[in-house]
């Protein structure tokens, strides 16, 4: 991901993040992974530091004692704000976009910017299913109070909102903003906006065919929106027939119950537009339908 996004160049001319320091808003961060343990350049931060701001600042964590929190001059600070507790491990996801944004372990991993400094702010479950607003809230509080340079959110919702009934989230966002500090989110991963719409299609009216999706909190005006434009592969299952790729969306929801589990070779037939006329006309008893 790092040349894609053009890391090695920004690290050719000579920007590796040196004493800044990232919020990372996320599923939390395996501390022990070799992708982090080499020394910072220039830290912002040492222990005695993020004790003194622990002491003058009214955290969300309270006035736990920065040798809670403290683990070394690339993490100085973590804290699981969705379990109240000092244990960052969760899903694996957090780990990858702290891989991405600077992994500093020389030659085996190096992310975009190697000596950035990390504030781990665990805000998910420990699976990874879900964050809710309060410690989202929370963590973004104290990212702000404890001086992040940058606060990065690989999350949201999808279809994202900008109108009232977010108004006191926006209001947030744009706190963060007015901090001086650049929010970098995650434009998505989400489908289209016409999915599951009531004609059943889950296609677009031919009129607006830009059914495109972006996630808050990426949608409000305080962030910046992140989404890439260079990744020209994709990674969706497909059926092989002949030498031809046919990508496909599964909407079965137990894997017994997906194409992906079969095994061995069927006949596949062609249903049309897959109306009840076109059906009428075929036999799909055990056969791949298309």
């Amino acid at each position: 991901s790092v040349p894609m996004i053009g890391g090695d160049i920004m690290h050719n001319n000579g920007y590796t993040g040196k004493g800044t320091v990232v919020a990372i808003l996320d599923t939390g961060l395996e501390i022990d992974h070799e992708a982090f343990q080499g020394q910072v350049n220039s830290p912002k931060y040492d222990q005695s530091d993020i004790n003194d701001l622990i002491q003058s600042n009214s955290l969300t964590i309270g006035k736990l004692s920065a040798k809670a929190v403290y683990h070394s001059s690339k993490i100085p600070f973590a804290f699981d704000y969705r379990g109240s507790d000092t244990n960052v491990a969760g899903h694996y996801h957090g780990t990858h976009v702290a891989g991405i944004v600077g992994a500093n372990s020389g030659d085996t991993v190096t992310g975009v910017a190697p000596d950035a400094q990390f504030f781990i702010m665990k805000v998910f479950d420990d699976e990874g299913t879900g964050a809710y607003d309060d410690d989202i809230l929370a963590a973004l509080d104290d990212s702000v109070k404890l001086g992040a340079d940058s606060i990065n959110m690989s999350l949201g919702s999808a279809a994202g909102f900008t109108t009232a009934s977010t108004k006191a989230m926006n209001a947030v966002y744009q706190r963060v903003k007015e901090a001086g500090i650049n929010l970098l989110c995650a434009a998505g991963n989400d489908y289209s906006s016409t999915r599951n719409n009531a004609a059943g299609n889950d296609l677009p009216l031919a009129a607006n065919p830009d059914n495109g999706v972006v996630g808050s909190p990426s949608t409000y005006s305080a962030a910046l929106s992140v989404a890439s434009m260079n990744n020209t592969q994709t990674t969706s299952v497909y059926m092989l027939v002949g030498s031809e790729k046919i990508r496909y969306s599964d909407s079965a929801e137990n894997y017994e119950q997906q194409m992906v589990s079969l095994e061995g070779k069927y006949e596949y037939v062609d249903c049309g537009y897959g109306s009840a006329a076109d059906f009428a006309k075929v036999s799909v008893t055990g056969k791949i339908a298309l």
